[in-house]
């Protein structure tokens, strides 16, 4: 990515590329985080807010060709935008509800702990995780919500800690699948 000024993002046609699909195929799960933090601004600066994770896309092109999970940042990004779109109305109405606005977790989770945020916030976590066995939930839910160590719940459930840390990126591997191919 080049500036040319400090209006203007250059992108190569496959940069642009990458970035209108990963727009295109998260656009209800992005305008859904927007909504949820807008509420009832949405309707008059949802656009607005929605063009500013477009730019934020384009401007972040370099961390989002290499990340992980693009599709994740891009969620993210979207209530990040959406929180700070909130305090810009609070502040421009002098109105208190720049204090009902929280903080955005999210910068400071990993990316499990987001992707569970957001399925949860969309009512999407029980169908997410049906696609697990048995097995693999217990083991999830003692490592993402119990926050147990590796070793913590090989204790409990009489197994190698290598073979929880196995069967959690397995897990992972799982969910990631499942988000990405939206087949759940």
């Amino acid at each position: 990515m080049k500036k040319v000024d400090d209006n203007s993002i250059k992108l190569t046609p496959q940069q642009a590329e990458f970035v209108k699909n990963l727009i295109i195929k998260n656009e209800f799960i992005i305008k859904a985080q927007i909504k949820s933090v807008l509420q009832d601004n949405y309707y008059q600066h949802g656009d607005d807010c929605f063009g500013d994770v477009c730019l934020i896309a384009c401007q972040k092109i370099a961390v989002l060709e290499t990340h992980e999970n693009p599709n994740a940042w891009v969620v993210v990004a979207a209530r990040n935008a959406a929180i700070n779109m909130a305090r810009k109305i609070a502040t421009k109405t002098n109105n208190t509800a720049e204090q009902e606005v929280s903080d955005s977790p999210c910068e400071e989770m990993g990316y499990e702990e987001v992707i569970f945020k957001v399925w949860l916030e969309n009512n999407s976590i029980e169908k997410l995780l049906n696609i697990l066995t048995p097995h693999e939930r217990e083991i999830y839910n003692l490592i993402y919500i119990e926050k147990l160590t590796s070793k913590q719940v090989a204790e409990k459930l009489n197994i190698s800690a290598s073979t929880v840390r196995t069967i959690s990126i397995t897990l992972k591997n799982k969910i990631k699948n499942a988000i990405n191919s939206c087949d759940f």
